[in-house]
């Protein structure tokens, strides 16, 4: 995971979330000052907290993850 962790805060609603395998995990629903929300993009109607030490980076409008 990232040594220089990414705050949250700066991530807005709507951001895509990219898994560290490329693929794409969902959507950022709600933001937190230690964790996102994320709405899952596949079936499923569950969705995700992410911590913030999970986020690798925060570039060019997309979250990645360090993790799958």
């Amino acid at each position: 995971m990232s040594d220089k962790q990414v705050n949250p805060l700066t991530i807005p609603t709507g951001t895509p979330v990219i898994a560290a395998d490329g693929h794409l995990l969902g959507r950022v629903l709600e933001v937190h000052p230690h964790y996102l929300i994320v709405a899952q993009e596949e079936l499923s109607h569950e969705d995700l907290e992410v911590p913030a030490r999970a986020i690798a980076s925060f570039e060019e409008g997309r979250v990645r993850l360090a993790v799958n």
